[in-house]
């Protein structure tokens, strides 16, 4: 009972403040959706799950700085090829993969788009990457996400 009371004051705590559930989530339980959730999708298609990668979440963290600074998801010298590149040399890697998001109320939500994309859904599952990175940050109201994947 003691319990119900806490989550009951929690809730009211939220919704008094005006504050929806996907602007209460922190940046780190986002980041954890995506991780778990990418995982999730990968194990129910037989494909080996990735384990987070310190090297990839270094990268992933300067790289959505500079997504939501130029406030769109394509077309940037930082996220070029040749960054990729780098990325993955620097971290010790042979393949890398890079999907980005915008604009989800969750990090369920985010892998759930990548899942309806042919493109994202493609490196969520390919069976090369056995590493991940992922970043996400809210910035002018939206949340946006960089997840790495990369393998040897």
């Amino acid at each position: 009972m003691r319990n119900l009371r806490i989550i009951t004051c929690a809730v009211a705590l939220v919704v008094g403040l005006g504050i929806s559930p996907a602007q209460a989530i922190s940046t780190d339980n986002w980041e954890k959706q995506v991780f778990s959730q990418s995982n999730k999708e990968r194990k129910e298609r037989g494909i080996k799950v990735t384990a987070r990668s310190a090297c990839l979440d270094k990268y992933t963290k300067s790289w959505i700085s500079n997504v939501y600074a130029d406030g769109k998801l394509t077309g940037s010298d930082h996220r070029g090829v040749a960054s990729l590149i780098k990325v993955m040399t620097k971290c010790g890697y042979t393949t890398i993969g890079e999907n980005l998001a915008m604009g989800q109320t969750s990090g369920y939500e985010t892998v759930t788009d990548w899942m309806n994309s042919p493109g994202h859904r493609a490196n969520l599952l390919n069976k090369k990457y056995s590493v991940m990175g992922v970043a996400a940050v809210k910035h002018g109201g939206r949340w946006w996400t960089v997840q790495l994947l990369a393998g040897k």
